[in-house]
């Protein structure tokens, strides 16, 4: 288990940008906290990662709290690609987007 955390500028071009990586060594799980801070606009939120290193293959599912003010223009998506784990963020608005990162791998036995 380790701990992280980063905090990234999205800007308002709809331009994609790198929120947060990792590169797993092994399968494992990780559970991202995000806070977005656009001003007086604002929201906080979960994504949950699970992924298979050897099929290169990542799911995951995205909780929010409600919004403050108008957030519906900040989007994550989540990639695979080489190895690394991407949390991708998209705004019309600017945001700065803070995420504290929890993530478990499987042990060797």
């Amino acid at each position: 288990m380790w701990k992280a955390e980063q905090t990234t500028s999205v800007p308002a071009t709809s331009v994609a940008t790198t929120c947060y990586s990792l590169r797993p060594l092994r399968n494992g799980h990780a559970v991202l906290s995000y806070a977005a801070d656009g001003g007086a606009n604002g929201r906080g939120g979960l994504i949950q990662l699970t992924w298979d290193v050897s099929g290169g293959r990542v799911e995951w599912t995205e909780t929010t709290a409600d919004d403050i003010g108008d957030t519906s223009g900040l989007a994550f998506s989540v990639s695979y690609s080489a190895g690394l784990i991407s949390v991708i963020g998209t705004s019309t608005a600017a945001f700065d987007v803070t995420m504290s990162v929890v993530s478990f791998e499987k042990a060797d036995k």
